[in-house]
């Protein structure tokens, strides 16, 4: 079981608990909390004549990868902003601490600050991605691609929206994987 870090903003200390919500990875101390088990995909679900991944596969499987970490990430900055928010609009009748947590205060900016480059970095990778797909010249490898990758459709469910047999699924997916690998390769993008 992996340990979070108690220095990490989403270390609640009073409940010894990470506020890292199950089924993510927290960005700040690279812990990733899973309650589950990840359960194995059905056989059906995957092309029966590849079972590696190709380079353009890896590519495009990154979508799934960066939008969960996208998410998490705007958790955490929305954490972060409640937690600035909150320190400084709390108004009370007690006298103002002699020495103020400035340090954390700055920490927690700094912190909120390097989360939101994370964010645009990741939002750019994710564009990079989108308008390779759009770049290829069939509609039918981009709308394979797309329901694949970006909406995480099952095979049998783009052949029955495509009007196409599973194995002409397999083939259109193949050559669309290839162009991408081509551009790819040619450093396009």
């Amino acid at each position: 079981m992996n340990k979070h870090k108690q220095d990490c903003f989403a270390y609640d200390s009073k409940n010894e608990i990470c506020m890292v919500l199950p089924e993510t990875h927290c960005a700040d101390c690279n812990f990733y909390q899973n309650k589950n088990k990840p359960s194995n995909k059905s056989k059906a679900s995957l092309p029966s004549r590849s079972s590696t991944n190709t380079t353009a596969e890896k590519y495009l499987l990154q979508i799934n990868t960066l939008g969960l970490k996208l998410q998490n990430i705007e958790r955490q900055v929305m954490y972060l902003k409640d937690t600035l928010g909150g320190s400084s609009s709390n108004i009370s009748d007690m006298p103002a601490s002699s020495t103020p947590n400035i340090r954390r205060m700055e920490d927690l900016i700094v912190k909120k600050m390097d989360l939101e480059n994370e964010m645009e970095t990741i939002f750019h990778k994710l564009h990079e991605i989108i308008d390779m797909v759009n770049s290829l010249s069939n509609e039918r490898h981009k709308a394979i691609l797309t329901n694949r990758y970006f909406y995480g459709l099952k095979w049998e469910a783009i052949a029955k929206e495509m009007n196409l047999s599973i194995a002409q699924t397999y083939r259109l997916r193949r050559e669309a994987l290839l162009e991408i690998e081509k551009l790819i390769a040619d450093d396009s993008f």
